[in-house]
């Protein structure tokens, strides 16, 4: 579950307006638990991070479409988005900050996530160029397929 306009961290300080977060829980006897709140290992004010979250097996992925900065922390596109890949065995621990191979500011990439067995799909709602990278059209929108194995690799857009 998603909290996009959370602002604390998973300790519940370090106030950051709007950075977000992202609950699971568990089920036992028919009773819901909280287990673990989780927030981006690079969180930062406004990220929105739980805007767009799903969950396949012990695997989930968390969107953050207002997220600025590439997977390296660097290259600051405003609002080109972000999507983090996490694993419930290592209790969401954080696998992978996942990033278009194209990103661009303003693309809101992480808008919608999913997930099923090895495939991850990440919505970029105001994207504007095509599969080859041409035929720009003023927020067209794109999806983008990634494979966990190799760890995220961009398969399609």
């Amino acid at each position: 579950m998603g909290a996009y306009f959370e602002d604390e961290n998973a300790s519940g300080g370090a106030t950051l307006a709007n950075a977000g977060s992202a609950y699971i829980f568990t089920q036992s006897a028919g009773v819901w638990a909280q287990q673990q709140k989780i927030v981006a290992a690079d969180r930062a004010g406004n990220d929105n991070f739980g805007y767009s979250v799903a969950m396949s097996g012990n695997y989930a992925i968390v969107g953050a479409y207002l997220e600025d900065e590439n997977a390296s922390g660097r290259c600051h596109g405003y609002a080109a988005g972000s999507a983090i890949s996490l694993t419930r065995r290592q209790h969401g621990a954080q696998q992978q900050k996942i990033v278009a191979t194209d990103r661009a500011a303003g693309d809101w990439f992480g808008t919608s996530v999913a997930i099923s067995g090895d495939y991850a799909i990440v919505g970029a709602q105001y994207e504007d160029e095509n599969a080859s990278g041409g035929a720009t059209a003023s927020n067209a929108g794109s999806a983008y397929i990634f494979n966990k194995r190799p760890v995220h690799a961009q398969q399609q857009k």
